[in-house]
């Protein structure tokens, strides 16, 4: 019986092994292509621990390794000479109107809102996915300006006519 048992586990921890394996080909093939592509990623420092709480997120979020993804990313555009940015939890990106500024501070789940003050109607997600682009190129654009009004060379500016192909 013992022989039986052994056996088993032998085979279950292969088959976890193999599935690790195939997650982990995934998120750095994935990775990958996105250091390859974008030459500036931004992204928002979510709380994930506070989203496992959330019923609605938690059986995802299981299922995925967002840490793991995020510290991927960051490793490879340093590898790669990208710029990686987090922007910070506590800004209110899907709270806030890409278009004229306004903050919705009565926002609470909806997936659609209008903004007040331009009637803009706003998906929830594609609206923070815009503030959260515009705040990390102005935290961008804010410090590269601090390192150039200090006399740093490495500081390259770049005009859209030099980027374009």
């Amino acid at each position: 019986m013992a022989t039986d048992t052994k056996k088993t586990l032998k085979t279950y921890w292969k088959w976890i092994d193999k599935k690790k394996n195939k997650i982990n080909d995934y998120y750095h093939k994935t990775t990958t292509k996105i250091v390859e592509k974008y030459d500036i990623i931004i992204l928002e420092d979510l709380n994930i621990k506070g989203m496992f709480q959330n019923p609605r997120y938690s059986p995802k979020l299981q299922k995925i390794s967002w840490k793991k993804f995020v510290e991927m990313i960051k490793y490879k555009a340093e590898i790669y000479g990208k710029i990686f940015r987090q922007i910070s939890r506590w800004y209110p990106s899907s709270k806030t109107c890409n278009n004229c500024g306004y903050y919705n501070k009565d926002l609470k789940y909806e997936t659609e809102w209008k903004c007040p003050q331009c009637q803009k109607i706003h998906d929830r997600d594609i609206n923070a996915a815009k503030n959260i682009l515009k705040q990390g190129l102005t935290d961008l654009t804010d410090e590269k300006m601090n390192l150039w009004s200090r006399g740093d060379s490495t500081v390259i500016l770049l005009s859209w006519e030099s980027i374009s192909p």
